[in-house]
């Protein structure tokens, strides 16, 4: 079964980095400056085709991942959890994958507890998958990661110096609304994931070209 479920997430993985290049491939065609003369590119839809393919394949592995895996509540240690190399890996892996150099900042004591209902190798890895698409969507090259210790809970932030975003967009953020190049489906499973675990995210900017933070907020158990 643990074997099955890594496949499934390896699968989930590579899907991303096809959506995420598909994405980048529109955008990059529907702002060429000579539209009005060539009439827009003919692989577009070929290109939306293999998006819309990639999609419904996710959903389907998504949904078998879902019937196969654990819910029950796990303790983790944090501060243990980001010393692991495997996970240091995995993070690393992720970075480059989506052509971002990662930064991790750690202020945690070294005994930091909470209480997750997921494995952080499937919904673990996948937020942070999405975290990172993201951020390259918005032209971002750098990433930080800055985890810090709060009275009542861990506060995970993670900041980009992408293209951020107007206030008016962060309202609208999970909805269709959110801009003319997002569905917001990105950020529906984002707050999906978060839910699940009793945590809490939340989106800022100082506006637009000035970058991005996504914090996490988890609840931390007191011996």
């Amino acid at each position: 079964m643990e074997k099955l479920l890594s496949c499934m997430h390896d699968v989930c993985n590579k899907l991303s980095v096809i959506l995420m290049t598909s994405k980048l491939i529109q955008k990059k065609c529907t702002l060429c400056p000579k539209q009005d003369i060539c009439g827009g590119c003919p692989n577009l839809p070929l290109i939306k085709d293999i998006e819309d393919i990639s999609k419904s394949i996710s959903d389907i592995v998504n949904s078998h991942r879902n019937e196969n895996k654990s819910l029950d509540y796990q303790t983790y240690n944090l501060s243990d959890l980001l010393n692991q190399k495997d996970i240091l890996n995995k993070i690393t892996d992720l970075g480059k994958e989506t052509n971002l150099n990662i930064s991790i900042k750690n202020t945690l004591p070294n005994e930091v507890f909470v209480s997750l209902n997921c494995n952080f190798n499937l919904e673990g890895i996948q937020f942070l998958n999405n975290i990172f698409y993201n951020a390259k969507k918005a032209e971002a090259s750098n990433m930080r990661i800055i985890l810090t210790d709060m009275s009542e809970h861990v506060a995970i932030h993670f900041i980009d110096d992408g293209l951020g975003m107007s206030s008016e967009t962060i309202k609208c953020l999970g909805l269709s609304c959110a801009s003319k190049t997002s569905t917001g489906e990105g950020t529906s499973i984002l707050k999906k994931i978060v839910s699940k675990v009793n945590g809490t995210i939340e989106w800022s900017s100082p506006g637009t070209g000035a970058g991005c933070c996504v914090t996490l907020r988890l609840t931390k158990i007191i011996p």
